[in-house]
């Protein structure tokens, strides 16, 4: 049997601990972190086994389960802040990688990472536009531009709304039957966020994102729009309802959103009824 023949069509790389060596760099901004919230310092190797699943569970685990809501708020808010000051003290491409990243010119590549896009995007500028044009292609120079607050898009002053969301991520991944509570606090967030834009939101969509980073979406119309905070919540769960993966199945993050919106006049339409 001959071996089966396939076409690359994209390579999508992570960003730490697969192009570039930001191990030292995190473990200084956990460590300072640490000592802000008067706590001992950690080992290299303790974080190291930390890193990898987002800011907030390096920081809740860095800090440890006794830790408050507000240690936890205020641990992740510095440790952001001086992790952006220092985030190219040591990190550095691995060898090889500009090599072969060159290698693949016509080949269209990306990166998905979970680390802050502001932060990714100034570790992307320290690369220098040369080095984004030839590892990122041609969305390069927007992440260049991005990094410096150029924007060519023209501005357009009291743009419609067209949706408005909420999420979080759980300190830990937890099974689907324990994220009820977090879907209630959500949608009575996006509820008291959509009172203020005067126009109907006729989609609520809710997102998932499990412990493997897979993000799942699901939506619904109906032929009413919610008319309160209850009506959108009842929707929300019934959505969270249609996810069957297994009781085994962890999530980390969940959101809840409203979307699809129009003016009391478009709904009253013949063309809404």
């Amino acid at each position: 049997m001959s071996p089966a023949k396939f076409t690359v069509r994209a390579i999508i790389f992570d960003l730490d601990g697969t192009l570039i060596d930001s191990k030292r760099d995190l473990i200084h901004s956990v460590n300072a972190m640490m000592e802000e919230m008067h706590r001992p310092q950690l080992a290299a190797d303790v974080i190291s086994g930390y890193i990898g699943h987002g800011a907030p569970q390096l920081v809740a685990r860095a800090l440890g389960g006794t830790a408050t809501e507000e240690e936890l708020k205020h641990g992740l808010q510095f440790f952001l802040s001086y992790y952006e000051e220092h985030k190219m003290d040591y990190t550095s491409a691995y060898p090889g990688v500009p090599e072969t990243l060159s290698q693949l010119g016509h080949i269209p590549t990306a990166v998905l990472t979970n680390k802050p896009v502001r932060i990714s995007v100034r570790i992307l500028q320290a690369l220098g536009l040369a080095a984004l044009e030839a590892q990122f292609g041609r969305y390069g120079t927007r992440l260049y531009e991005l990094a410096r607050g150029i924007d060519h898009n023209m501005v357009i002053p009291g743009r419609p709304t067209k949706s408005i969301s909420a999420e979080d991520t759980f300190e830990r991944d937890i099974p689907l039957a324990e994220t009820e509570a977090l879907i209630r606090r959500l949608a009575e967030k996006v509820w008291l966020a959509s009172r203020k834009d005067g126009r109907v939101a006729r989609t609520v969509v809710l997102k998932l994102k499990t412990s493997e980073f897979n993000i799942l979406t699901r939506s619904h119309t109906p032929g009413v729009p919610p008319e309160s905070c209850e009506e959108l919540t009842t929707i929300a769960l019934s959505l969270r309802d249609r996810i069957d993966l297994g009781p085994t199945q962890r999530f980390r993050l969940v959101g809840v959103g409203l979307s699809n919106f129009r003016d009391l006049e478009q709904l009253q339409s013949p063309l809404f009824d």
